[in-house]
Order: structure tokens, then C-alpha cells, then sequence
């Protein structure tokens, strides 16, 4: 459950399932912001390279 002032919205086009978090809505702090955009970032970073190391192996097959 999220708290009510969080809002999670999905800019990206329907085929893309990836919801995004618009950090305007969580707090007025540009400090608080500009962590959660980066912290969030790097989430985002060690995901894609993830799926792109883990997908080049012979161990995982990616279906779509």
C-alpha cells in the first residue's frame, strides 16, 4: 500500500509495463528529491545490466 501523496504513473507507452514514481509528489526538499531520483536511478541501473548479463548466459533463457 502506498501512502497517499505517492503516486506511481507510466508515461512510457502501453507495451511498456514499467511504472515510474514521480519524485514531485513525495516532498517539497530538492535534497530529498535529488536522493530518491538517484537512489532510484541506480536501482533502475543494476536491474538493466542484470537481465543484460544474466540474458547473455547459457543458464537463462528469456522468453517474451
Amino acid at each position: 500500500n502506498l501512502p497517499e501523496n505517492i503516486e506511481l504513473t507510466n508515461p512510457a507507452s502501453p507495451a511498456d509495463h514499467s511504472p515510474s514514481l514521480n519524485s514531485e509528489k513525495i516532498s517539497e526538499s530538492r535534497e530529498l528529491k535529488k536522493w530518491i531520483d538517484n537512489y532510484l536511478g541506480m536501482g533502475e541501473w543494476v536491474m538493466d545490466q542484470s537481465v543484460a548479463i544474466l540474458g547473455s548466459t547459457s543458464w537463462f533463457e528469456r522468453k517474451r
